[in-house]
């Protein structure tokens, strides 16, 4: 999370930050500006300070920063499996709004829950947003699994009223 400022209206610029917020160009004409996470606190808000120098004339303009953090989607720990055919309601949780991409078969690419419909095995990517911010994408599996072949197979084909037969199953499945 950045923000370049760009000072205009003098020969010469000093820009002083807040201690949770700070810039690799403190006298540039380009300020990129960076939210401090050093010790993983950010604070809500941070200021700036804009001194500007023509000859020996300087005049200062202040500016109130509002720090947002990101939003963390939130997945299910799992991924899923299905049949050949069936679908699957993929739901996430954690920011505002939600896009997603990856494979194919989804009945929709934005929203906090799509429905997978796939062909075969696929990876869905998830990134959400709140505030102006995104997330890290996260990403969901859902697997296609192979159909079982099976056969049966009685001991006869014959058999007399009241009588019974032997069925015999066999499966590939595991």
């Amino acid at each position: 999370n950045s923000v370049t400022l760009s000072p205009s209206g003098a020969n010469s610029y000093t820009l002083y930050t807040s201690s949770n917020f700070s810039t690799s160009a403190p006298n540039g004409s380009l300020m990129p500006c960076f939210v401090n996470t050093a010790n993983g606190a950010i604070g809500t808000s941070a200021t700036a300070t804009l001194v500007g120098q023509v000859g020996f004339c300087y005049d200062t303009a202040f500016a109130s920063l509002q720090i947002v953090p990101n939003p963390t989607v939130a997945v299910p720990a799992a991924g899923f499996s299905i049949c050949p055919g069936g679908s699957q309601q993929l739901t996430v949780s954690g920011a505002s709004t939600y896009t997603w991409s990856g494979g194919t078969g989804l009945n929709t690419l934005a929203g906090a829950t799509v429905i997978s419909t796939p062909l075969m095995t696929e990876v869905y990517t998830v990134l959400g947003s709140a505030g102006g911010c995104h997330s890290s994408a996260k990403t969901l599996t859902v697997t296609v699994m192979p159909l079982p072949t099976l056969a049966i197979s009685p001991t006869t084909t014959n058999i007399c009223l009241g009588g019974s037969v032997a069925l015999i199953a066999a499966s590939n499945a595991n």
